[in-house]
């Protein structure tokens, strides 16, 4: 993904960095997973005005994203990468292999036609080393979940593991920042690798 530099003709431009769009692939969005998204324009329910300079802007339809991936064990195909109004990543739609199809968040490096796997059964058989980023971690505690999430400008974690079967284990350990380190001891999902195939 390539990444555009905006020249400084204001202030508030002067050293931003923002997303090209030579990754999108197609601009139809999959109806099925679409839903409404109501705006208020600043108006409370009896009509008045409660907050300004709000309102107008294009209007948008959410995309329906899945964060949890808890559909495991079934292979799925990059059918596209898409635009998101929503939120400044791109997402991608992904075919499972039974039919069904879901959104999930585009990772840096994800082409279309490549084949992801979700679940435990998807542990891959290559070393994971200290510099890999993943993508997406899941820590399953009851009926929480914490996500670590690394989106596509590079703020991706690192897992201080030497592989993946340790990790499993429950002797992981996920760096989000220079300062905060979370135990991962619990059971754990995550998504790694860039050119390979990526598995959660």
């Amino acid at each position: 993904m390539s990444v555009r530099k905006l020249k400084p003709i204001t202030p508030g431009q002067r050293f931003r960095v923002v997303n090209g769009f030579d990754a999108i692939t197609t601009d139809k969005p999959e109806k099925s997973l679409l839903a409404p998204k109501k705006r208020t324009g600043g108006r409370n329910s009896q009509g008045r005005m409660t907050m300004r300079y709000k309102g107008g802007g294009h209007k948008r339809r959410y995309r329906i994203i899945d964060f949890k991936r808890a559909k495991t064990g079934i292979p799925a195909e990059v059918a596209s990468i898409q635009y998101d109004p929503n939120r400044t990543a791109f997402i991608a739609l992904l075919n499972y292999q039974d039919g069904e199809k879901a959104y999930i968040i585009a990772q840096n490096g994800l082409t279309v036609g490549q084949t992801i796997v979700s679940g435990e059964g998807a542990s891959p058989t290559i070393a994971v080393d200290l510099t890999e980023a993943t993508h997406r971690a899941g820590i399953a505690h009851g009926d929480a979940i914490l996500f670590l999430e690394g989106g596509l400008s590079g703020t991706a974690s690192k897992l201080l593991v030497a592989n993946l079967a340790s990790l499993f284990a429950g002797a992981g350990l996920s760096q989000v920042s220079s300062t905060l380190i979370v135990d991962a001891s619990q059971a754990i999902t995550a998504l790694t690798g860039g050119d390979l195939t990526i598995y959660d």
